[in-house]
C-alpha cells in the first residue's frame, strides 16, 4: 500500500465517507435501478478531475466504470468534517464559485473533496427539490388555470410568492454558488413561508364559513368549496416547498432541526387533510338531505358537482397525500440517513433507486 493510499484511506476514516473503486461494469441506462443527477458542465468538470486522480491513490488495479461513494451518517456530516478542517479556500472564491480545477494530487486532499462534495450536495439537494415539485400539482399549474380559482385580497401575494419560489427552485443550482444572493433568497423564502402560514388558515376559515353559509345556493355552495379547496392546497404547497428550499440553500442540516420540520409539516398536511375532509363530508352530507327531503329542485346541484364532492371525499378517506408525505419524508431522510452514488468516469452521478 502507497502512502498516497494510506493517507486517503485515514481522510475517509476521519470525515466519514469511502470511495470503493466498482469491480463491476454497471448498466447506468437502466432507469429502473439508477437515477441520474442532472449537472451543470463546471460541475461535470471538476468532477471529472478528482475522478481522473483516485486511481493514484490505490494500489490496486482494479477499475471498472464507475466509483461508488458512500457517506455512512449522510453526506451533510462529511462536509461538516471536511470544513472543519479549513481546507475551503483553497478552492472557493470569496462569491462561493469555483475558481479553478487545480490536480487533486497536487492540492490538499481535503480541498478538493469538500468543493466535489459540496457539487455532489447541490446537486442533489436539486434532485429531491424537484421530486417534491412534481408532485404538487396546483403549484405546476400554468398561471391562467391558477387565477381560475383564486380570488379575493389573497390573490395577487400568493401569485408573487409562487411565482418567487418557483425561480428559486428551477434556479437552485445557480444561486447556490453565490453567497449574497443566495442569502437575499433565503430571506425571501422565509416570508414566503409565513405568507403562506397566514394564507392556510385565512383558507381554511373560508372554507368552513362556506359550508355552514345560508347565503349560497347549494350548487353555488359546491362551486366555492372548491375553490376555496384549491387556494388552501396551493397556500399548503407554497408552505412545503419554501421550507424544503430554505433547508437545501442554508445549508442547515442539524438534525434536531430536521426532525422538528418533517414532524410539523407532515403534522400540518395531515390537519390540513382532515379539516378537508371534515369540510366537504358535511356538504356530501347537506346534498343528500337536501335530496331526500326534496327541498331543492334536482338540478339545483349538478351531476357533476355531486361526482365531484363525492370523489374529494373517497380520496381523502383513502389517504390523498399519502405520496406527497412519503416524497417529504425521502427528501429528510436524505439529508441524514446513509446514502450511497455512483461517480461514473464520464463524471456522471447516479442515485440507486430504493424501490
Amino acid at each position: 500500500m502507497n502512502n498516497n493510499e494510506n493517507n486517503f484511506i485515514d481522510l475517509q476514516k476521519e470525515c466519514g465517507f469511502k470511495f470503493i473503486p466498482c469491480e463491476n461494469n454497471y448498466d447506468f441506462d437502466d432507469t429502473n435501478r439508477f437515477k441520474k443527477i442532472k449537472q451543470n458542465a463546471e460541475n461535470r468538470s471538476f468532477l471529472n478531475a478528482v475522478l481522473q486522480q483516485l486511481p493514484l491513490l490505490y494500489a490496486s488495479d482494479i477499475i471498472g466504470n464507475a466509483y461508488k461513494v458512500k457517506f455512512p451518517d449522510g453526506i451533510p456530516h462529511t462536509l461538516t468534517k471536511l470544513k472543519q478542517g479549513g481546507f475551503g479556500s483553497l478552492v472557493l472564491g470569496k462569491e462561493g464559485k469555483i475558481v479553478g480545477h487545480a490536480s487533486f494530487m497536487e492540492m490538499k486532499p481535503q480541498a478538493a473533496l469538500l468543493t466535489a462534495f459540496s457539487l455532489l450536495s447541490i446537486a442533489t439537494s436539486q434532485y429531491y427539490l424537484q421530486e417534491i415539485k412534481t408532485d404538487l400539482n396546483k403549484i405546476n399549474q400554468k398561471l391562467d388555470k391558477i387565477l381560475e380559482f383564486l380570488y379575493g385580497e389573497k390573490k395577487a401575494e400568493l401569485m408573487s410568492e409562487i411565482n418567487f419560489v418557483k425561480y428559486a427552485c428551477d434556479n437552485f443550482h445557480s444561486i447556490s454558488n453565490y453567497d449574497s444572493q443566495r442569502i437575499a433568497t433565503i430571506s425571501n423564502l422565509q416570508n414566503a413561508r409565513i405568507i403562506a402560514m397566514k394564507d392556510i388558515d385565512f383558507y381554511i376559515n373560508d372554507l368552513d364559513s362556506i359550508i355552514n353559509s345560508d347565503t349560497y345556493k347549494l350548487n353555488d355552495k359546491v362551486k366555492q368549496a372548491f375553490k376555496s379547496k384549491n387556494s388552501l392546497e396551493l397556500s399548503l404547497q407554497l408552505h412545503l416547498l419554501s421550507t424544503a428550499l430554505e433547508v437545501c440553500y442554508s445549508n442547515n442540516y442539524e438534525e434536531e432541526y430536521i426532525s422538528y420540520l418533517n414532524k410539523d409539516l407532515t403534522l400540518l398536511l395531515t390537519q390540513t387533510e382532515k379539516k378537508v375532509l371534515t369540510s366537504f363530508s358535511e356538504l356530501r352530507k347537506n346534498i343528500d338531505l337536501a335530496k331526500d327531503k326534496k327541498i331543492i329542485n334536482k338540478n339545483d346541484v349538478s351531476p357533476e358537482n355531486k361526482k365531484r364532492v363525492n370523489d374529494v371525499v373517497e380520496r381523502l378517506q383513502s389517504g390523498e397525500i399519502t405520496s406527497l408525505k412519503n416524497k417529504l419524508g425521502k427528501f429528510f431522510d436524505s439529508t441524514l440517513d446513509n446514502v450511497e452514488y455512483y461517480l461514473s468516469n464520464d463524471g456522471n452521478i447516479y442515485l440507486e433507486s430504493r424501490g
